[in-house]
């Protein structure tokens, strides 16, 4: 497992890291605009953890032999904890300094995908059995938020964690 994780974290920070520049690089394409961050707010930024993290769990989960039946859920909880670590990490660092700094995000971001990467392979490793339904149910969430990240490019609402 420990070099499943490792080269997951490799993959993860290098295509996170070439995303947040290929909004413009494209030329502002909204197609390429659904999957990297459109601007600096916050809530863009979170899809260098997001999409990344899908690209590498369904690459990993297509060309697996064993098919774990709790993949799904090992996928979304640690979706959900660098989801959770990055804006919360971000707000307390900036609400005590007063301003961010470059550094101190990129160390937040490589933190995520280290956080969320060590619980997706504890949490496959222990081969918990989990309901039936839970994987659908997973797997919609997965929908959902997919749903959320490309409605809130084009529709963002009028506050700070949307604003760049």
């Amino acid at each position: 497992m420990l070099k499943k994780e490792i080269i997951a974290n490799v993959f993860m920070i290098v295509l996170g890291t070439l995303m947040h520049f290929a909004y413009q690089l494209s030329n502002q394409n909204p197609i390429v605009g659904m999957f990297v961050p459109i601007n600096e707010s916050v809530w863009e930024h979170l899809k260098l953890l997001f999409f990344p993290g899908l690209f590498y769990f369904l690459g990993e989960t297509f060309f697996q032999k064993e098919k774990l039946p709790h993949q799904w859920i090992a996928f979304i909880f640690s979706q959900f904890k660098g989801l959770i670590f990055i804006p919360t990490s971000f707000y307390t660092y900036t609400g005590i300094i007063g301003k961010h700094f470059l550094i101190i995000d990129i160390v937040i971001f490589v933190l995520a995908v280290f956080l969320s990467n060590r619980l997706k392979y504890r949490l496959l490793k222990e081969k918990r059995d989990y309901p039936r339904w839970t994987n659908p149910f997973v797997v919609m969430a997965v929908l959902v938020l997919i749903g959320l990240f490309w409605g809130f490019t084009f529709f963002p609402p009028a506050l700070p964690f949307f604003s760049p």
